[in-house]
Formats: C-alpha cells, structure tokens, sequence
C-alpha cells in the first residue's frame, strides 16, 4: 500500500512583536460582508507597521495564506463635549485576501 502524503505548512511561531503589529479586528457590516463575499478580513494594525511585517504576523498567529495585502489610512473624530474642541485620531487599518 502506498502511504498518503501530508502536506505541511511551515509557519513562523507567532511571537510578541506579531502580537504587537496586528491590533484588534474592525467588525463593521462591510467588513462582515467583505469576510463572507470576498475572503478578506480586515484588522487595525500599530502605526509603524509596513505590508511585509503585517503579512508575516498575520501569518505566524492565524497559521493561513495570506494573497494579498491592502493598507487604508482612516481617520477617525470625536467631539469632546466637555470643551467642544475636536480631536482627530489616525490609525491603520489593512484588508487581508485569505486563500
């Protein structure tokens, strides 16, 4: 009988700078929409964080492919009602095409 390949997938073990890079998830209806349509998956990412260094952590923690990587600069504004003065606040975040 012939033994069955297997097939392994060698991944770089996760460590704290990865952990550092990738954020937290933005859960919105166009991301929802976007992970379940198109196979992306977008997350907020630390400021300095460049396309190679978020896909080699996106790797290393979630153990899949990633195709693509897209990086948005958003803004975001809050009203401080205590002296009606506006703060702007900017992050990244990134859309990840998963095969």
């Amino acid at each position: 009988m012939a033994k069955a390949k297997t097939v392994t997938k060698n991944f770089v073990k996760p460590t704290v700078k990865s952990f550092d890079t990738i954020i937290r998830p933005v859960i919105t209806e166009k991301t929802m929409a976007l992970m379940q349509n198109q196979n992306k998956v977008t997350v907020e990412v630390a400021k300095n964080a460049n396309r190679a260094a978020v896909k080699i952590a996106f790797e290393a923690i979630f153990n899949v492919k990633v195709e693509n990587v897209n990086i948005v600069n958003t803004l975001i504004q809050f009203l401080l009602s205590l002296y009606a003065k506006q703060l702007t606040i900017i992050h990244k975040s990134l859309i990840i095409k998963r095969e």
